[in-house]
């Protein structure tokens, strides 16, 4: 017997801190009435599992990174309380970081006194769809809304007008929702290549091994559980990665009594308070990335914004602590093996453990090579070829388990819940990532501007009511979209949004639309600009123009003159380049081209064809944000650009 679909006005799908994040920004009556899907039925229960797992003492976010308004409530809490303790300040006198318990204590108290009336429902999401305003469920609900007595309902059915996002629970209870936010993501664990060949040797020996499961001792971050003693009393790990899970995987090994531990890292254990370099924090850092609106280069340019695996300086200090510490007063022993690679690894069915073959990187040769170099220049101490055959040579050592910390990757077109909703409202998915809604409007000060790509988009699915929040949202929010900082950011554009979409629908606007919308012209600082009002002349020909303005004039035989005079005024980042028309000219006879480096601009008059080209800027400009105005009985043409400083220009061209 099929159920009917329950009625709400927001679903929220996921209980961790994304979803705090956006559930502390609506309204209180619509959070009464929204409801959390999550399979735990509990708040935070994801996050809190995690860290259990992984023996964690303290977080890597800093004290303001909570799911709140608020970012002082935590510190305040621990001011009231007295738990100064729970937080380790760092050395530059910013926010510290806090400890899992106190974290998760001010999240408990803060829930219990603002969310206590916010419904979990139990139960994982199979599918997600977008049904249309013409549907048959959405059809049914809002005639449902007009028959009840209760105003919220009415609005809530009413916001339905354009459509709904439809949830299939694996409990089988459906949710047809007027909006959802979508947090999950659906990751895989990046494993090394030579674990294939590991498991391979493994099943030599045993016959009833599949070659796949963890069974055989190698196992990723996500499996190893070590809250339990009992899980790694005695036994020589190897945990390999050299990030913060990797740092906090090998100290929690020694403190629950592993016999030994060794962590194996391909590159020296960096320091750093962020996974990702502060500035990505706010438009400062995302000026050139939100000037791109190519999918595929921004996804480009978030591996490279990517910082390397490090760890925060807590943690850094407890790994080096408990390094010093090893074989002393029954003390296990952890050793810290930096810049060695591994290049084999093989069963022994023997000693009934791995026997793991590692050798130092090339980079950690060039170090030793230096070294000596220095010293026979320096000290006049002949460089030693015993010694540097005996630190390069391959060591073998042996060990119960192999621990895998070396990071994930998040593709949302292996995720079975979104699968349905990926075929019926596609979007272009780059590296894994999808291509969310950016919406743009017209700069208050500034006519004929438009606000930065990914600043007010909202992060919403193309064509449907679906919000995201998380990793998924990383081509709009840029790389700290999978942070807490991340979180809020998203939190806050999506309910601005919904704000504004549901006004659109009281109105009789359909929100949701972009087919209807006039197409944006494709203005990036990898392409350029492209209109289909003139064709661009090929890269080789760049130095002599960008606009092929022959197929603009077509079979007019114009005078062409170049324009050398102009004026140029600099505010800020914006910089005016006022050029003075021998004649008037409209509009539609204006043709501009921004690129990051180089600008022309070509005016039609009656016989002649004004130019004015610059093959060379003196700085990057963000062609997204570049613009002209005409003013035609001024007999003038004015080019503002973006520039990424406030620095003035000393002139014009490079």
């Amino acid at each position: 017997m099929t159920t009917s679909p329950e009625r709400v006005s927001l679903a929220i799908v996921g209980s961790g801190r994304a979803a705090l994040s956006a559930l502390s920004r609506v309204s209180s009556e619509e959070r009464k009435s929204c409801v959390v899907i999550d399979p735990s039925a509990s708040w935070l229960h994801a996050f809190a599992r995690t860290h259990l797992r992984l023996g964690t003492t303290h977080l890597r976010c800093a004290t303001t990174h909570v799911p709140f308004e608020s970012a002082c409530g935590l510190e305040r809490y621990v001011e009231t309380t007295g738990k100064r303790r729970e937080v380790y300040r760092t050395n530059d006198g910013m926010s510290g970081v806090p400890s899992v318990r106190v974290y998760a204590e001010y999240c408990a108290l803060t829930v219990a006194e603002r969310f206590a009336g916010a419904r979990l429902e139990r139960g994982a999401v199979t599918e997600a769809r977008w049904c249309a305003g013409d549907s048959p469920e959405v059809m049914e609900a809002r005639r449902e809304g007009e028959r009840s007595k209760d105003a919220f309902v009415r609005d809530t059915m009413e916001s339905m007008r354009f459509g709904a996002m439809v949830l299939t629970l694996d409990t089988g209870k459906t949710f047809i929702a007027a909006r959802c936010v979508w947090t999950p993501k659906f990751s895989t664990p990046v494993t090394p290549s030579w674990v294939v060949e590991a498991k391979a040797s493994y099943a030599k020996v045993h016959g009833s091994y599949d070659g796949q499961s963890n069974a055989c001792g190698i196992f990723t971050a996500r499996d190893v559980d070590v809250g339990c003693e009992e899980r790694v009393r005695d036994k020589i790990i190897l945990v390999v990665g050299g990030g913060w899970t990797a740092a906090t995987l090998a100290v929690a090994a020694q403190r629950r009594g592993a016999r030994a531990v060794t962590l194996l890292s391909r590159r020296k254990i960096s320091v750093s308070e962020y996974e990702c370099d502060k500035k990505y924090f706010g438009n400062k850092g995302l000026y050139e990335f939100r000037a791109c609106e190519d999918p595929q280069i921004r996804a480009r340019r978030l591996e490279s914004y990517k910082s390397p695996a490090s760890v925060n300086e807590h943690t850094y200090r407890q790994l080096r602590d408990a390094e010093a510490k090893s074989g002393t007063d029954d003390v296990s022993p952890l050793y810290v093996s930096e810049q060695r690679v591994i290049r084999g690894v093989t069963w022994s069915e023997q000693d009934k453990r791995w026997r793991v073959r590692t050798a130092p990187t090339d980079e950690a040769k060039v170090e030793f090579e230096s070294t000596m170099y220095r010293r026979y220049r320096d000290e006049g101490i002949e460089p030693d070829v015993a010694m540097q055959a005996h630190f390069e040579r391959e060591v073998t050592v042996v060990y119960d388990e192999i621990w895998l910390a070396c990071g994930e990757t998040v593709n949302i077109a292996h995720d079975p819940a979104l699968q349905r909703l990926i075929q019926t409202t596609p979007t272009e998915i780059a590296r894994g990532l999808p291509a969310l809604v950016e919406e743009k409007f017209e700069c208050a000060h500034e006519k004929g501007l438009t606000a930065a790509a990914g600043g007010k988009g909202g992060c919403r699915w193309p064509g449907t009511s679906m919000y995201v929040i998380g990793a998924y949202a990383a081509l709009t929010i840029g790389p700290c979209a999978d942070l807490s900082v991340g979180h809020r950011l998203a939190a806050k554009q999506i309910v601005e949004t919904m704000k504004r979409h549901q006004s659109m629908i009281l109105q009789g606007k359909n929100p949701y639309d972009t087919a209807a919308r006039p197409a944006q012209a494709q203005r990036t600082p990898d392409r350029g600009e492209t209109f289909d009002r003139f064709a661009m002349l090929p890269p080789d020909l760049a130095d002599k123009g960008l606009i092929d303005i022959d197929r603009v004039l077509g079979d007019k035989n114009f005078e062409r003159v170049e324009l050398d005079h102009f004026e140029m005024y600099e505010e800020d980042l914006i910089a005016d380049i006022r050029l003075k028309l021998p004649e008037s000219i409209m509009a539609r006879d204006i043709y501009v081209c921004f690129q990051e480096r180089a600008l022309e601009m070509w005016a039609i008059g009656e016989k002649r064809a004004y130019r004015f080209f610059i093959p060379k800027l003196y700085k990057n400009v963000i062609v997204d944000r570049c613009s002209y105005k005409v003013q035609p009985n001024r007999n003038r043409v004015i080019l503002k650009i973006q520039k990424y400083t406030n620095h003035y220009w000393r002139f014009l061209r490079g």
